[in-house]
C-alpha cells in the first residue's frame, strides 16, 4: 500500500446522481448536482484541487473547462481545477490524478469524478463521438469504429474457443437482474436471455442488448488520507492499489485481439502494489461497454482461463450471492454507460459497498473491490483495488 506524506489515501465521500436523460441540463448542471451530493452527505466544500472527467462536452456541446465552471459554482477561488479527457475511462483518471495529488503530499483535499451528457445527440453524432478515440483514419476511411472493433473480437472469440453467443450475451441479462435493484440505474427491469438474443443487430454478430447505453450522468468522490478522514469523522474506503497501461491503439495490430492486454498489465500493477491476488476479491466492477468486452476483461484481469469465463457468468458465479459478484449495479449494459462518467461511478459503487450502504443489492461482507475502467477498446485501461477495514 502506497503512503503519502499525509497518509494512506482513502475515498472519504462520494455523490452521484441517477443516470437518466436529463434533457433540461446541460453538462456542468449536472456535475453541480452530483458535487452537492455529496458536499450534503460528507460537510465539506472546500477542496485543493477538482479533477473532472469528460469525454464529450467540447464535441457535442461545445463546453471546455468543465473544472473551472464547476469551481465558480462552488464559490471556489484559489483552487486547482483541471480537466481530464481519455475516452470513457475519462473519470477513472480523473480519481487517479487525484490519489496522485494527496500522496504527493500537494493537496489534502481533492475533488474527483466525471460527467457526460449524451441524449441531446442525433445516434450518427454519438456514434461518431465515442469512436473518436479511434484511430480517425481508419473511422472515416475503413468504418472501423468502436463497436466494430467489438463485433470483430467477438467473431474472432467465438470461433477460437467454439463459446455459444448466448453464453456471452448472458451477462446483459445479469446486469439487468442487478440494475433491477438499483436506484441510480437506467434500466431499472430484468431481461429474458431470448429478449437480448433476438434484439434488433447492431455491429454483427452484437445486437442491441450487447451494448450499453450512452447516456447522461456525473459521480464525484471526495479524495484524502485516512488521518484527515478521522479528522474530520467521515467513513472511508482505501485505496489499496492501482494500475494503468495502454494497448496497440490499431486494432488490428494487436498480437491477441481477444486479451485485453492494458487491462491486464494495469491488474497486475494493481495486485501487486495492494499485495493480494484475485482469490482476496469480493467483487469486482467490469468496464462491459459490449458483453464481449465484460468477459474478455474478467480473463484479462485474471480471473477465469482465455475463452471461460462467459460460462462461468451463466453458472451463477458471479450473481450478487455467487463466489464472486460482478456489475453489482448492473455495469454499463444496465447501470448505464455515462462515457467520461462512468469510470466515477464504478468506484463509487465500490465504495458504497464496501461501507456496507448498497441495500438490495449489498455484496455479504464486502472487504475488497476491483474496478476496471477502459478507454474504448482497451485503448487504455485502469484498475483500482478499494478496501475496508
Amino acid at each position: 500500500m502506497e503512503v503519502s506524506l499525509l497518509g494512506i489515501p482513502v475515498i472519504a465521500g462520494y455523490g452521484v446522481i441517477p443516470i437518466r436523460e436529463y434533457w433540461d441540463k446541460d453538462v456542468v448542471s449536472l456535475a453541480i448536482n452530483a458535487v452537492q451530493n455529496l458536499v450534503k452527505s460528507t460537510g465539506l466544500k472546500d477542496f485543493d484541487a477538482i479533477y473532472v472527467g469528460n469525454m464529450l462536452s467540447k464535441y457535442y456541446e461545445e463546453q471546455a473547462s468543465i473544472s473551472v465552471h464547476l469551481a465558480d459554482e462552488l464559490g471556489l477561488e484559489d483552487v486547482y481545477a483541471l480537466d481530464v479527457e481519455c475516452g470513457d475511462a475519462s473519470g477513472a483518471y480523473a480519481v487517479l490524478e487525484a490519489i496522485k495529488d494527496v500522496l504527493s503530499g500537494e493537496s489534502k483535499i481533492v475533488l474527483a469524478g466525471g460527467v457526460e451528457k449524451s441524449t441531446d445527440e442525433l445516434p450518427h453524432r454519438l456514434y461518431r463521438g465515442t469512436s473518436l478515440s479511434e484511430d480517425i483514419f481508419l473511422v472515416d476511411y475503413i468504418g472501423l469504429t468502436n463497436l466494430v472493433n467489438h463485433a470483430i473480437a467477438l467473431k474472432m472469440y467465438i470461433k477460437r474457443y467454439n463459446v455459444d453467443k448466448a453464453d456471452i450475451t448472458y451477462l446483459s441479462v445479469l446486469d439487468h437482474e442487478n440494475a433491477s435493484k438499483a436506484r441510480h440505474a437506467y434500466f431499472r427491469f430484468p431481461i429474458k436471455l431470448d429478449t437480448a438474443l433476438n434484439s434488433p443487430p447492431v455491429a454483427d454478430p452484437l445486437t442491441l442488448f450487447d451494448i450499453s447505453p450512452n447516456i447522461d450522468g456525473a459521480a464525484f468522490l471526495l479524495i484524502t488520507t485516512d488521518d484527515i478522514a478521522k479528522e474530520y469523522n467521515l467513513n472511508y474506503v482505501k485505496v489499496l492499489g492501482y494500475g494503468y497501461s495502454v494497448n496497440r491503439t490499431r486494432f488490428y495490430e494487436r498480437f491477441d485481439p481477444t486479451t485485453l492486454t492494458a487491462a491486464k498489465r494495469a491488474s497486475q500493477q494493481a495486485f501487486k502494489r495492494a499485495g493480494i491476488n484475485t482469490s482476496e476479491l469480493d467483487f469486482i466492477e467490469i468496464h462491459d461497454s459490449t458483453t464481449i468486452a465484460g468477459v474478455l476483461a474478467l480473463e484479462s484481469i485474471g480471473v477465469h482461463g482465455s475463452g471461460t469465463a462467459a460460462k462461468y457468468i451463466r453458472s451463477g458465479v458471479h450473481r450478487l450471492d455467487g463466489e464472486l459478484p460482478i456489475n453489482t449495479f448492473g455495469g454499463l449494459k444496465a447501470r448505464g454507460n455515462p462515457l467520461g462518467a462512468t469510470g466515477a461511478y464504478a468506484i463509487a459503487e465500490g465504495v458504497i459497498q464496501i461501507l456496507g450502504e448498497a441495500g438490495g443489492n449489498q455484496v455479504k461482507d464486502a472487504k475488497i473491490g476491483l474496478i476496471h475502467s477502459m478507454n474504448g477498446f482497451d485503448l487504455s485501461s485502469i484498475v483500482f483495488i478499494l478496501g475496508g477495514d
